[in-house]
């Protein structure tokens, strides 16, 4: 696999030299895997900050750093293909302040290709900060479930999932957004087949719609838009 690592709006502004903003690097990954990709907003001290990802027996799969110094607001962007599988990021503060907030406004994140935060953090730490993530593959568990049908999508907040067979046993549905909190549950009975969802109240965005019966598991994207 290819690690992508590319910069954007140094010191908030406009970049003059363009052509020095990405490097990549060859590592390998299992498979089955899936993109997530890693977001740091840089302080004035890029220098100091550098981030690493391991798995569950320390190995560094991925990282990144130390950046250029004086590019408060810089984003640093790196992408990594992972297997499925929960992973720590760490990041990591030279000089033991974070990278938030006397000398700018530092922030990291990882985010998987649904476009699910699972890293958030506002860049308050002292010498380093270890957040766990897991990535699941949402196509594989689907037994009776796949070929749902869900619409209309994009949707106003009205839609249908109509499953393509009766619920074995009883039902678990759950609408996530992309911060991952749930906004939306039901409990689903066995026998049901179709179910109506009305999620009007919730703002336009990107969700995950979550069902689970059983050993089958469903995960689809759904857009609200008005």
């Amino acid at each position: 696999q290819v690690l992508s690592v590319s910069t954007s709006a140094p010191n908030g502004g406009v970049d003059q030299n363009p052509g020095n903003d990405t490097r990549t690097q060859d590592f390998f990954s299992a498979n089955p895997g899936q993109t997530v990709e890693v977001n740091i907003t840089l302080d004035d001290y890029g220098t100091e900050t550098t981030w690493e990802v391991t798995n569950n027996q320390g190995t560094v799969l991925a990282s990144g750093g130390p950046y250029q110094d004086n590019a408060d607001g810089t984003v640093v962007s790196a992408t990594l293909c992972l297997a499925n599988g929960c992973y720590d990021f760490t990041i990591y503060d030279d000089y033991g302040d974070g990278i938030c907030c006397d000398y700018g406004n530092g922030s990291y994140q990882v985010v998987d290709a649904f476009g699910v935060v699972l890293v958030n953090g506002n860049g308050t730490f002292t010498d380093e900060f270890t957040t766990n993530f897991c990535l699941t593959n949402t196509g594989i568990g689907e037994g009776l479930l796949e070929g749902a049908v869900i619409a209309p999508n994009p949707t106003n907040g009205r839609l249908s999932v109509q499953l393509p067979a009766m619920l074995n046993e009883a039902g678990q549905l759950q609408v996530i957004d992309l911060l991952g909190q749930v906004v939306y549950r039901a409990t689903l009975p066995s026998g049901l087949q179709r179910t109506d969802l009305d999620l009007g109240a919730l703002a336009e965005g990107t969700y995950l719609l979550d069902l689970t019966s059983g050993t089958d598991h469903l995960v689809r994207r759904i857009v609200l838009q008005r």
